[in-house]
């Protein structure tokens, strides 16, 4: 059995290359029953109600085949049931496909006694998921910068800790965004002026990060900072179509609110607070609702732990 944590991507600038592990969890238990065949999969909490339980179409199970054919490693012969409770939002912007891949290479690992390294389920994972940012905070947990060598694919990572004083407030609209319906809203190409605005405030969201912990400054001019940082001209803007509501709850500044942003993909949004987390989550629901839009809140911790056995 093991479980991984969801996970927030972007962090506003940092498009594919930023992201956190969250306090919601995918949990998975696998019995393997020598005297059957086959895979059975059982499946609680969100997205019971439209999740595949097919082994030939669900996300865990052909993760986990590609992961064994990869290996050149079989699957045992013998009845595996896959017992999955989800605590994370599907098509939300909060890593719930990326925590499904990860599962098929936790499985992989164990049921074929590949050994691998959190690094090489991280190799394996990004040949199905694509993008670094969800599967590499889900995997090891805290604050991750990623990037991937275009050339080896080899993703390249740094993981730090993130103090329990910062906390994520996320709220979560009562309907789906696919990320691919999300990736074709951005452009094909972007002005030198769109890229060096990023390339800025990506920068100082690591550096405050960094810096970040029990003591820090809570002064205005920090919180401006955060705020600063947590701003984006490469999807943001572009996706705010898609999402009713987006440019009114990015805009709210609050007290203990650090800076806001779309979560992923969307549709959900992310603030960083280390204080007045209950009011923030209503402010950002009420905001939400004046555009017509259901939304509930999850008040998060970071996860610095990422993917565990038990």
């Amino acid at each position: 059995s093991f479980r991984i944590p969801g996970s927030t991507a972007n962090l506003g600038p940092g498009f594919d290359a930023l992201s956190m592990a969250i306090s919601a969890y995918l949990s998975v238990d696998v019995i393997v029953n020598p005297v059957e065949t086959g895979m059975l999969l059982s499946y609680l909490g969100e997205g019971s109600d439209c999740v595949s339980l097919d082994p030939d179409t669900n996300l865990i199970t052909t993760t986990l085949s590609y992961v064994a054919k990869k290996r050149k490693s079989l699957v045992p012969s013998a009845q595996i049931c896959i017992s999955v409770k989800n605590e994370i939002p599907l098509g939300r912007g909060m890593g719930s496909s990326g925590t499904a891949v990860i599962a098929g290479c936790m499985i992989a690992n164990r049921l074929c006694g590949l050994n691998l390294s959190k690094e090489e389920m991280l190799q394996d994972a990004l040949e199905v998921e694509n993008h670094p940012d969800n599967i590499s905070a889900s995997l090891m947990g805290g604050f991750v910068v990623s990037a991937v060598d275009p050339d080896t694919k080899k993703c390249h990572f740094i993981k730090q800790n993130v103090p329990s004083e910062l906390q994520a407030v996320i709220a979560v609209p009562d309907f789906q965004l696919a990320t691919k319906i999300a990736r074709a809203a951005l452009p094909p190409s972007y002005t030198m002026s769109q890229v060096v605005f990023n390339i800025q405030r990506a920068s100082l969201l690591v550096a405050l990060l960094s810096k970040f912990g029990p003591n820090s400054d809570e002064s205005p001019d920090m919180i401006s900072l955060f705020r600063t940082a947590m701003n984006d001209a490469v999807h943001q803007p572009f996706r705010a179509g898609l999402i009713p509501g987006l440019k009114e709850v990015l805009s709210l500044s609050l007290p203990g609110m650090l800076g806001v942003c779309l979560s992923g993909a969307g549709p959900s949004v992310l603030a960083l607070a280390f204080k007045n987390t209950d009011q923030i989550a209503k402010s950002m629901c009420d905001t939400f609702a004046l555009q017509g839009v259901n939304a509930s809140t999850r008040i998060l911790r970071i996860d610095n732990e990422g993917a565990v056995y038990n």
